[in-house]
């Protein structure tokens, strides 16, 4: 989840969490983010910072992003995500469009 996205000139300042300090997935999304947002055209340098507080709960997500992971207002009622887009990808994609837009 990005908490944090500053811009000036071609320097690209990200602050990001997960869900959980252990996940496994850490270093892959880190690394992940790094990469995807040096390509971005007119990008010269990306820092990647991974941010801990506020600590992330699905009570921060967007009704969007609720609806998008299939969590609802009760607790267990998570639906499936069978055949749904990877996050990771979809995010970068995102944060591609809105640098675009802005460099």
């Amino acid at each position: 989840m990005v908490y944090r996205l500053e811009i000036e000139g071609g320097r690209v300042r990200a602050g990001i969490t997960l869900t959980t300090p252990g996940c496994p997935a850490q270093d892959y999304i880190l690394s992940g983010a790094s990469e995807r947002l040096q390509r971005v055209p007119a990008v010269e340098s990306v820092d990647v910072e991974l941010l801990w507080d506020p600590p992330w709960s699905p009570e921060r997500m967007s009704p969007a992003a609720k609806s998008f992971f299939g969590i609802h207002a009760k607790p267990g009622r998570a639906g499936s995500r069978a055949g749904a887009p990877r996050p990771l990808t979809g995010l970068l994609s995102r944060l591609q469009g809105w640098l675009d837009q802005r460099l």
